[in-house]
């Protein structure tokens, strides 16, 4: 009565298992890091030494995650927020090669504190070559020395 019914449910069938290996193959793969990534910097980059220009606390919502009360103006539940104050590094370094400056500011986690970094100190960074404008501050090792 349904020729092609079968030949139909086969092709399904054959569909959803090859995309059944298809996405757990891709999901096995291990992705290599990206050229803008903290670990690909840590391997790749070039360390030189950054001056501390400036210390800065802004303040900023914090967002929790869980909704705390009803919106009755947008009709849905926000997210539970408190405002803090979020310190920033200011530094500045230089190209070994190319003698061109860079500022940059990083966060600083409230638990390394803010007295270790004073205005004119040494911090350690680590840059692209390709592009020097993509640095990380390793605002770690800076507190521990």
């Amino acid at each position: 009565m349904y020729p092609l019914l079968l030949p139909i449910a086969f092709a399904i069938s054959l569909i959803i298992m090859l995309s059944i290996v298809i996405f757990s193959t891709l999901k096995s793969i291990k992705r290599a890091p990206r050229p803008h990534s903290i670990q690909w910097l840590k391997q790749h980059g070039k360390r030189v030494m950054a001056t501390v220009l400036q210390v800065t606390a802004e303040g900023e919502w914090k967002y929790g995650g869980r909704f705390s009360r009803w919106n009755a103006w947008e009709g849905r539940y926000e997210l539970e927020r408190v405002w803090q104050t979020v310190n920033y590094v200011i530094a500045q370094w230089q190209d070994p090669q190319t003698k061109q400056v860079y500022t940059f500011r990083a966060r600083i986690d409230s638990s390394t504190g803010i007295e270790k970094y004073i205005q004119g100190h040494p911090l350690p960074v680590i840059f692209n070559p390709t592009h020097p404008e993509q640095c990380y501050i390793e605002l770690q090792s800076a507190v521990s020395k």
